[in-house]
């Protein structure tokens, strides 16, 4: 996956993205099934989730992916908060990110307790 052109934009997408019309979120809840299942995974921005669902139930998973040195770099700066090449905090933070998997690999890889999140409601 490509990150380049959204690493450091998440947060001002996030808050300048429009919601969903209650209309629509109405509509689209009319069109399911009695009894269906929806489950959100990994819900990105939760606009879609906060307004789809009404009462959902949350559960986190273990994310079971493990890193080299390389992957863990490239992916300790694809996230929004994270500072571009071009910004000045930039070479500390790769420096720091090194250090962390210095400090936390096993056999050169790199083992983290994330948890990616999934929200689910019954649709009646």
């Amino acid at each position: 996956m490509n990150t380049d052109l959204f690493t450091g934009k998440a947060q001002a997408y996030a808050s300048a993205r429009p919601g969903y019309p209650d209309k629509a979120m109405a509509y689209i809840r009319s069109l399911c099934p009695p009894g269906a299942v929806f489950a959100d995974i990994g819900a990105g921005t939760g606009k879609f989730t906060a307004a789809f669902f009404t009462n959902p139930a949350a559960k986190e998973f273990l994310n079971p992916v493990s890193y080299t040195r390389d992957s863990w770099l490239r992916y300790m700066t694809s996230h929004s908060h994270d500072p571009l090449p071009s910004d000045p905090g930039y070479e500390a933070h790769i420096a720091e990110m090194n250090a962390m998997f210095g400090r936390e690999n096993e056999n050169g890889l790199m083992r983290r307790g994330t948890v990616t999140k999934v929200y689910s409601e019954r649709i009646d």
